[in-house]
């Protein structure tokens, strides 16, 4: 999937409750290794820039997303209007997210537990410990990831690099990912929000190497 305009798009669409794909464990620890290798070999630290357009209750709001991302688990994203204004900020660390700043437009949890956990998700993307090798649908082999009542699943359509994703809990599919990667480096993605009732068209327009460090995602100065 590769965006005709160098845009994101968010779309509300009529709310659903889906069911989480069905999957099964597979007792291979070597499949497991396997497919970690599935997972590109990001580089730790990095800038990047990504253009969108967001609509969400009716008004289209054209951002530009500045992101700084620390691998494994720190994220700041700043999303400016194209007057200048911010409409959102915020930084993800481990899997607590601070929201720093948000436009009345846009409602607290669609940001916090929406958007902001997609963006971790996708663009701090990395196997894990514990990533167990399951079967799903019973016709593809990925991964599963278990964080309490939270299931997701990694799988790729290609054989190469993991292009889709399932994040679920308590057995109901809250989104799903499907991306595109420009060799180790992330370069589309549609995500859909079955919670919040949108979608998401993204399109990394700029992509470099960064020496970050943890204060680089502070919240009290």
């Amino acid at each position: 999937m590769r965006l005709s305009l160098s845009t994101a798009t968010l779309l509300l669409l009529p709310s659903c409750a889906l069911p989480f794909p069905a999957w099964e464990p597979l007792d291979d620890s070597l499949l497991a290794r396997e497919l970690s290798d599935s997972f590109p070999d990001q580089h730790p630290s990095s800038r990047l820039t990504i253009r969108a357009i967001m609509s969400l209750d009716g008004m289209d709001l054209p951002l530009t997303l500045r992101v700084l991302r620390l691998s494994p688990d720190k994220l700041r994203v700043i999303a400016m209007e194209d007057l200048g204004g911010t409409l959102f900020h915020f930084v993800g660390r481990g899997d607590a997210i601070e929201v720093i700043a948000s436009a009345a437009a846009i409602p607290p949890e669609v940001l916090s537990r929406g958007v902001a956990e997609e963006m971790a998700l996708w663009l701090l993307f990395a196997s894990q410990d514990g990533d167990t090798a399951v079967r799903i649908d019973s016709d593809r082999a990925g991964l599963l990831r278990e964080h309490g009542d939270r299931h997701i699943l990694f799988w790729s359509s290609t054989g190469s690099a993991f292009d889709h994703i399932a994040d679920g809990r308590n057995g109901r599919l809250r989104r799903e990912f499907d991306l595109e990667w420009d060799g180790d480096r992330p370069a589309t993605a549609r995500i859909t929000n079955h919670e919040f009732s949108y979608t998401m068209d993204l399109e990394v327009l700029q992509w470099q190497p960064a020496d970050l460090a943890p204060d680089d995602f502070r919240t009290d100065r």
